[in-house]
């Protein structure tokens, strides 16, 4: 995630699950160049299947039609 100060890469300091909830988590972020530090929360970790994936070089972008499909044979 980049810093929402200065736009640089952060890393994580600390990440937690959110008490009370079956999913979610609570990140403490820090910016590696400003070191500007602040939370993010991540809702639910989804499984992605192999097939929805599409690799463009060191970009990747998932299928959704494909995503839907598996999500939906999972409920």
């Amino acid at each position: 995630m980049n810093c929402p100060k200065c736009g640089g890469s952060s890393r994580v300091i600390t990440s937690r699950p959110v008490l009370g909830l079956e999913t979610g988590r609570v990140r403490w972020r820090a910016c590696c160049d400003c070191e500007y530090r602040w939370y993010t929360w991540q809702a639910e970790e989804i499984a992605v299947p192999a097939h929805a994936i599409i690799w463009a070089g060191s970009d990747v972008m998932v299928d959704g039609p494909k995503l839907r499909r598996a999500r939906e044979a999972q409920l």
